[in-house]
């Protein structure tokens, strides 16, 4: 199970790289295939990692990540997963102005006008 989840994650990241290198000609089918399926595999790489760490775990991995040093982050992150969507909505409802609409002000909905 292991190697499979190491393999899997080496191709998730090499398989991308293959899209963007110089000298690379666009092939539609690569990205038929890629655009549906690169999702898929993340979850069912992310499941096999989650089931297997709690079905026996992976030894060093399962001990580095159970380390109690990162149970305040944990929380830390928490607190901030919970609190986020009102910020930004406070955020964006005390604007005064109207707002010019761009890509990263729908993103970061942080733009001042």
């Amino acid at each position: 199970m292991f190697s499979a989840a190491v393999i899997g994650t080496h191709i998730m990241f090499i398989v991308p790289m293959l899209f963007v290198s110089s000298g690379h000609q666009y092939n539609v089918w690569e990205h038929v295939l890629y655009a549906p399926l690169h999702r898929l595999v993340w979850a069912v790489a992310m499941c096999n990692f989650i089931v297997v760490h709690n079905a026996g775990g992976y030894g060093v991995i399962s001990s580095f990540l159970g380390c109690r040093l990162f149970a305040p982050l944990s929380r830390l992150c928490y607190g901030v997963y919970l609190t986020h969507v009102a910020i930004m909505l406070i955020e964006l409802g005390s604007s005064h102005n109207s707002e010019y609409v761009t890509m990263i002000g729908l993103v970061s909905l942080n733009q001042q006008a």
